[in-house]
């Protein structure tokens, strides 16, 4: 499955179970940041999961949301900074966030 925005990636209503099968980036020791605009009925973000095609260690991640500020990710709004994984495939960990509707954030990921 390719990722579709609002079906496996940004904002989506359903948590995504099949593999995107996209070429992959190894980001261990590194971190991604991406922008994405909230729904216009938008008030939480209740989990926030990214894929992960293979791994044999635990390393820690962390997430973040940073608000946005004319295209760049600013100030962090929240960060959940107590996870640890050997699995693959879907990982996901449950926020309690608020967020505005229709909205610009930046959602981070950062692996140890």
């Amino acid at each position: 499955m390719a990722l579709v925005l609002g079906t496996n990636s940004g904002f989506v209503t359903t948590a995504p179970t099949a593999d995107p099968a996209e070429t992959g980036t190894t980001i261990d020791g590194s971190s991604v940041v991406t922008k994405h605009t909230t729904p216009a009925d938008a008030v939480r973000i209740t989990s926030v999961g990214w894929y992960r095609a293979s791994g044999t260690n635990t390393a820690n991640w962390e997430i973040a949301l940073y608000s946005d500020l004319v295209g760049v990710p600013t100030t962090r709004l929240f960060v959940d900074a107590t996870n640890s994984t050997n699995a693959n495939g879907w990982v996901t960990t449950a926020v309690d966030w608020a967020v505005s509707p229709s909205t610009a954030y930046w959602l981070a990921l950062q692996m140890d």
